[in-house]
């Protein structure tokens, strides 16, 4: 089982997300404030890290700059805003991006894709 850290501050989406990686066999570490999430990644190195793009404390893409000091593990962004921006934007992080809404099919396939 991987552990599958989670920043995500829509309380109902982290916990969605949380489900839908239970689901897919994993274990999810899900954290609404991003300052939490680092502690927690410190602490217990994640497997693969989601991360929301648009936050109120630390935008998507500082967060994943902060974590990449932390860990090397595979990160997606999550976002609702599908941009040719966006996705390039993850792409020259070296990361994954993902649209929502997903299904847990959808998030279970990029999830192989970051673990594999």
């Amino acid at each position: 089982m991987k552990r599958v850290l989670v920043i995500e501050d829509d309380p109902d989406m982290a916990e969605l997300l949380g489900h839908m990686i239970q689901m897919n066999g994993h274990e999810p570490a899900v954290f609404i404030a991003a300052d939490e999430a680092l502690a927690d990644a410190r602490a217990n190195p994640p497997d693969a890290i989601l991360i929301d793009i648009m936050m109120e404390q630390m935008d998507g893409w500082t967060m994943c700059e902060w974590l990449r000091q932390i860990t090397d593990a595979p990160v997606a962004f999550i976002s609702a805003w599908r941009t040719g921006e966006n996705a390039e934007r993850a792409k020259t992080m070296g990361a994954r991006f993902i649209t929502k809404p997903l299904s847990h099919y959808d998030l279970g396939r990029e999830l192989n894709l970051m673990l594999g």
